[in-house]
């Protein structure tokens, strides 16, 4: 299956097993999580990273990328955003 044709790709610039990421990056990935989640009504399974796609092949975002809390807070915006007044959401 080509997911590249079937998915969403968000770029952050650096080496997650080397070295954190900074928390403007981690805060801007944790909101676009939020948005396509709402916009495109995904669950938590589909969030995932190239080393959860093809291990054997890449290695990013790595190690130190905090998967728990940019998951976590990313599916309770895509909950606030859903359910605000005025959603088309239920």
């Amino acid at each position: 299956m080509a997911l590249n044709r079937t998915s969403v790709g968000i770029e952050i610039t650096g080496d997650g097993n080397r070295y954190p990421f900074a928390r403007a990056q981690i805060e801007t990935v944790v909101r676009l999580v939020g948005v396509l989640t709402a916009m495109f009504d995904l669950d938590a399974p589909w969030i995932a990273g190239h080393e959860h796609i093809a291990p054997d092949r890449k290695n990013d975002p790595g190690a130190l990328f905090p998967w728990n809390e940019v998951v976590r807070r990313g599916l309770d915006l895509a909950h606030e955003l859903n359910h605000r007044p005025g959603s088309s959401s239920p």
